[in-house]
């Protein structure tokens, strides 16, 4: 505890005097130090696929097109430069609650017709499925001419809306490399996270 308490006094001295360049490596310390790597008991009914196998991910989401009545609840993780297809969209999340099934499928190493074929994909997908984000997401938006719900309100912060729920939230993994080779097991719970409390938020 003391050991974590220094980086998180570390952090906010850096931060505080503008030094942002050493945040990212300053709050992914935190993370690896603190971090659990058993699976958290809410996952334990959730089927969790990460890929960037497009056959793969297309497998997934045709299982998704089978249940119609309710949102794919959909989010991205960004990279903070601009990758080799003109985006910075690191990885899409997908969560079909009615399979209660989350797709997490990597775009770091995607070209453009690589791309090309994601959007295809989501597009088919909004034909039998609407979307719930939080916010603009400007990559689903460019994929599909469909109907989207954004469950942001008054401009007010996820943490924010679901603090009212009584449900609390980190946003540590925001400062990650999700260009990593491989995504650490906290990057992987964190990105599962962000589209399951969509669904939470939309109860």
């Amino acid at each position: 505890m003391q050991r974590l308490n220094e980086f998180i006094n570390l952090a906010k001295e850096q931060v505080s005097q503008g030094v942002n360049e050493r945040r990212t490596s300053i709050m992914e310390r935190i993370v690896e130090e603190t971090e659990d790597f058993n699976k958290p008991a809410e996952f334990e009914n959730l089927t969790i696929t990460v890929t960037e196998d497009k056959e793969k991910a297309k497998r997934v989401l045709e299982k998704f097109e089978k249940h119609p009545t309710v949102p794919i609840y959909f989010d991205s993780e960004h990279s903070y430069i601009r990758l080799k297809n003109d985006t910075k969209v690191a990885a899409i999340q997908l969560y079909d609650s009615c399979t209660r099934h989350v797709l997490v499928w990597r775009l770091h190493n995607a070209d453009h017709e690589y791309l090309k074929g994601v959007r295809e994909q989501l597009e088919l997908l909004s034909k039998a499925r609407m979307f719930a984000t939080f916010g603009k997401e400007e990559f689903l938006e460019n994929a599909i001419k469909y109907v989207t719900k954004d469950l942001q309100v008054n401009q007010k912060s996820l943490e924010a809306l679901l603090l009212k729920k009584e449900i609390v939230i980190t946003k540590w993994e925001t400062f990650s490399d999700w260009t990593r080779p491989v995504l650490r097991p906290s990057q992987e719970r964190y990105a599962v996270y962000d589209v399951i409390r969509l669904f939470d938020l939309d109860q």
